[in-house]
């Protein structure tokens, strides 16, 4: 489920791809602020395709229960499993077990994207020819974050991976060994494939959270 409070990203810069790049932005300041984690953050974002139910999109931060990513051994690919299916497995209650007041927020809020934030060593193609083969591996689930430490063009980053219901998947990273300017956007279509292991567990975890939603709410 959801944490905190809903963080609008109407005016933060899209990178090419609309409201899903300004939330991918306003996660990526987000974790910037926050400092480095140990461990991968997710985010939902809200009214962030066309035709929305209001003409606000923003984001909210998924709380995650406790221990769960020590309980995954700090594997990625077993934490998002694991997130998934603890959402299908979650009974929804009925809708009368919220007030009015909570239906009515949730009628303008519509679950339309989910983002990662996550520790990696990165290289950057246009540095390196092997660049590209590294976020390849990265994306398949291939790499972990500690095979790169060695690596002489690696340097520590951490991208946020984002995806809608439609499909349109990007990576955004702040460029390696820096605190501000024009982060490095990558279309996954593009730049790495639909096939993406990451990126389809993350799209099996936003179709769970919309399924149960929509149970709920309607």
């Amino acid at each position: 489920m959801s944490d905190g409070q809903i963080q609008l990203v109407i005016d933060l810069p899209d990178h090419g791809a609309g409201e899903l790049g300004q939330f991918a932005q306003g996660v990526l300041n987000e974790c910037r602020e926050a400092g480095p984690a140990e461990e991968a953050r997710l985010f939902l974002g809200l009214n962030t395709m066309p035709d929305p139910p209001a003409p606000f999109p923003g984001y909210i931060r998924f709380s995650a229960v406790p221990g769960a990513w020590a309980a995954c051994g700090g594997n990625l690919t077993t934490f998002l499993e694991a997130a998934a299916w603890s959402l299908r497995s979650q009974p929804p209650p009925p809708g009368s077990a919220f007030s009015p007041d909570h239906h009515r927020i949730q009628a303008l809020l519509r679950q339309d994207s989910i983002a990662m934030s996550y520790p990696a060593y990165l290289v950057l193609p246009g540095e390196d020819p092997a660049g590209r083969a590294i976020l390849d591996n990265l994306a398949e689930g291939y790499l972990l974050p500690e095979d790169l430490e060695l690596s002489p063009g690696a340097r520590p980053a951490e991208p946020v991976w984002a995806l809608d219901r439609a499909g349109t998947r990007l990576v955004l990273s702040q460029p390696p060994g820096t605190a501000d300017g024009t982060p490095l956007v990558l279309r996954a279509d593009d730049a790495l494939g639909k096939g993406a292991v990451i990126f389809d567990l993350l799209a099996d975890i936003l179709d769970a959270q919309y399924t149960w939603i929509r149970k709920v709410f309607g």
